[in-house]
C-alpha cells in the first residue's frame, strides 16, 4: 500500500509539473516597452550631481546608466536577444539569461557590459522588470512591458 501512494503522489507530482509554464518558455517572443518608471529616487540634490529624468545621478566616470525607451525587446530561443526600434530596426544585439528560479534577467552586451532585472511579473501578456540604478543614486528603475501580438 505505501508503495502505490507514493507511486500516486509521484504521478501527481510530475503532472502538476508539466502542465507549469517555465520563465525560460515564457519570455520568448516579442515584448513592447510600454513604461518606464521610477519606483523610488534619492531626491536630494547636492551641486556635484546631474540630473537624469528627475534621478539625481552622480557625476560617475564607471556608472553606466542605460536607459530603454519604447522599444521592443525580441527575446529568441537560442539565449539572443535583440533590441530594436518601432520600425523593427535592431538597435543592439545581446544574450540573455534568467537566473535562480527565473526572477534575475541577466542581459549580456559584451564581456564587460551587462544588466541585472529583478522579473516582478512575467505573464503570457505582461512583464514587469526592475532595474536597480545604484547605490549612489539608491533608485529603481520600473520598466512594464505587453506582449506583441503582431502575426510576423
Amino acid at each position: 500500500m505505501r508503495s502505490g501512494q507514493y507511486t500516486l503522489f509521484l504521478l501527481v507530482f510530475l503532472f502538476i509539473t508539466s502542465c507549469v509554464t517555465r520563465p525560460e518558455d515564457l519570455i520568448i517572443g516579442d515584448w513592447n516597452e510600454v513604461e518606464w518608471d521610477y519606483e523610488k529616487f534619492d531626491g536630494f540634490s547636492p551641486k556635484d550631481f546631474k540630473k537624469i529624468d528627475g534621478i539625481n545621478l552622480r557625476n560617475y566616470s564607471d556608472r553606466n546608466l542605460i536607459r530603454h525607451e519604447a522599444e521592443i525587446w525580441t527575446f529568441h530561443p537560442d539565449g539572443t536577444i535583440e533590441l530594436k526600434e518601432d520600425n523593427g530596426e535592431v538597435i543592439t544585439k545581446a544574450r540573455w539569461l534568467l537566473k535562480g528560479r527565473g526572477h534575475i534577467l541577466k542581459i549580456r552586451y559584451d564581456e564587460k557590459t551587462f544588466e541585472l532585472y529583478d522579473v516582478k511579473r512575467l505573464t503570457e501578456d505582461e512583464m514587469t522588470l526592475h532595474y536597480d540604478i545604484g547605490m549612489e543614486v539608491r533608485g529603481i528603475a520600473k520598466l512594464g512591458f505587453e506582449r506583441n501580438k503582431k502575426e510576423e
